[in-house]
């Protein structure tokens, strides 16, 4: 009898999951949150999520076998349907913290794991306040929700009010974090926990940031980094899901080391993983964490998966706001030799406003390229997003 997995949410992530479960013989059932239809006419004629009751009996009307949530929004929830209607999952308490930045500090620091020094503020005049203990540059950004969108560094505390207000319009519960600024080489660790012990990880390190919205814009895989250095970053991630009681299934834990050792920034859900990060841990070992997320919702042990075989690197493309007119050197990219993907998704009349989040960043696209070392894969996929040329003129209203 075939298995039936529900996936909450909407987007890339969804899709993804939907092709990995399909690959591995298990049927999906979607349910899109009530954030991501278009109209009132989109709910009345197809069932959406508002409250974890919701996701429930939609789950139990369609015979679900499992949850897995699509989207940082339906973490929460999805852990507290699958609880009601004995599925596996996470605790609500973990599941809670994973999206909500304060709770998951909290959490790290009570166990010893070093976090950025940070405030929490649901109005400006908290956050002027907040911002006293902070010296500049410091980041604001949503403390829950789609926290990679709205981020800012502030160089300037004149730039405050504004930032403050993008970062609350998308946070989750209105509260934003004010964050110290801190220095060192960035890391993101990828791990697969089973019963509490870590079955599997690879470390990714972070070559290229947007300057002011702080977004990835290269990444490489596995992080070119000594056995001793890599084993600090693991133990440090493994101790940070331990941390807020993640004990079943694959994770991020994004870290700066430090001249004092490794910061732990962030903890989050697979589903926040961006696609071409799992398309570089899947291209060097062959970990599907897709495949993984849906095996654990069922209960199952994730597949055993083997050590780095290559390297490989992904660059965001960028492009100028305005309209897209042309988009040259595409074939010369895609046949330079290890390039592995080559994703574009905008097309002459597009209309490109400047990458300020996460969304727009990706949105234009990106490049992964393969080497037998970390540089010869950043090499490469530097060569092939310098190829790509998108030509834009300025949108007229």
């Amino acid at each position: 009898m075939s298995r039936r997995v529900l996936i909450v949410g909407a987007g890339g992530a969804r899709a993804r999951l939907d092709r990995a479960a399909q690959a591995i013989g298990v049927e999906t059932v979607t349910l899109p949150l009530e954030h991501d239809t278009q109209s009132e006419a989109d709910c009345a004629e197809h069932p959406v999520a508002t409250t974890a009751e919701d996701i429930a009996r939609f789950a139990a009307d369609v015979g679900a076998d499992g949850i897995c949530a699509a989207d940082e929004r339906a973490v929460a929830a999805a852990a507290v349907a699958a609880a009601q209607l004995s599925l596996p999952g996470p605790a609500f308490d973990t599941a809670a913290r994973l999206v909500n930045v304060p709770g998951m500090r909290d959490a790290l620091t009570g166990c010893g794991v070093s976090v950025p020094l940070f405030r929490v503020a649901d109005s400006l005049e908290q956050a002027e306040l907040a911002a006293r203990d902070l010296p500049l540059p410091f980041v604001v950004r949503p403390a829950s929700g789609r926290r990679d969108s709205a981020v800012r560094l502030l160089r300037h505390i004149e730039d405050l009010p504004l930032a403050f207000a993008r970062a609350r319009r998308c946070s989750g519960n209105g509260v934003v974090l004010l964050e110290e600024a801190v220095e060192g080489r960035e890391y993101e660790v990828l791990a697969v926990i089973h019963k509490g012990d870590l079955a599997f990880s690879i470390t990714g390190r972070i070559e290229e940031r947007a300057d002011r919205c702080l977004l990835a814009t290269g990444m490489s895989m596995p992080a070119a980094v000594d056995d001793a250095g890599r084993e600090v970053l693991v133990e440090r991630a493994a101790q940070a899901l331990a941390a807020v009681g993640y004990d079943n299934g694959p994770a991020r834990v994004r870290l700066v080391l430090t001249s004092e050792g490794p910061v732990v920034r962030d903890v989050g859900h697979l589903c926040s993983t961006h696609c071409a990060v799992l398309d570089m841990a899947r291209f060097c070992c062959g970990a599907d964490l897709i495949a993984d997320a849906i095996r654990v919702a069922f209960g199952e042990p994730p597949h055993e998966t083997t050590t780095a075989e290559c390297s490989a690197a992904a660059f965001w493309i960028p492009a100028h706001s305005g309209t897209v007119e042309e988009i040259h050197g595409l074939h010369s990219a895609a046949r330079l030799p290890g390039v592995l993907d080559l994703a574009i998704h905008v097309k002459p009349g597009d209309e490109l406003g400047h990458v300020i989040d996460r969304e727009s960043r990706d949105r234009i696209g990106w490049v992964i390229a393969a080497g037998k070392d970390a540089g010869e894969a950043i090499a490469t996929a530097r060569r092939a997003r310098g190829l790509v040329e998108i030509r834009t003129s300025p949108i007229r209203r």
